[in-house]
């Protein structure tokens, strides 16, 4: 799973005035859970904290608690 978001940057040096767009990870402030869907049909309701600034995550028993 995929935990970003996309942002635009245009103060990165090196680009040119328009910018560009690049994925960055959650703050604590913007999000509270995550809610997954799974191409199985299986669900999970996973807390900011257990994600935490990780940009992506497997999937599996780790978060069977989360499971929905």
């Amino acid at each position: 799973m995929k935990f970003t978001r996309t942002v635009y940057d245009n103060q990165q040096p090196g680009r040119t005035s328009t910018g560009y767009f690049r994925s960055a990870p959650y703050e604590p402030d913007e999000i509270d859970y995550f809610f997954v869907v799974l191409g199985d049909g299986s669900m999970y309701v996973l807390p900011y904290e257990v994600i935490g600034r990780r940009s992506t995550a497997n999937m599996g028993e780790r978060y069977e608690e989360f499971r929905v």
